[in-house]
């Protein structure tokens, strides 16, 4: 079994990213901000400067979501 299975089903919050700013991107922030076993920590656009203003129209800024200008690892 799996490190990842093991874990399954314990009281751990599970962290996020989204890689996008279209408008599934906004659901998909919206369900996360909702959910209380989730964090959402990470946006990823083609740009850093779109990735921002994202983050910030979407007031995430302030639960500390960081952007990325890449969908490189």
């Amino acid at each position: 079994m799996s490190e990842f299975a093991k874990n399954i089903g314990r009281n751990d919050v599970m962290q996020f990213g989204i890689l996008s700013t279209a408008n599934i991107g906004k659901k998909l922030a919206i369900a996360m901000t909702e959910c209380k076993d989730t964090n959402l920590v990470a946006v990823a656009s083609r740009s850093f400067e779109r990735a921002e203003e994202w983050i910030a129209s979407e007031s995430l800024d302030k639960l500390g979501v960081r952007g990325y200008g890449s969908y490189q690892a």
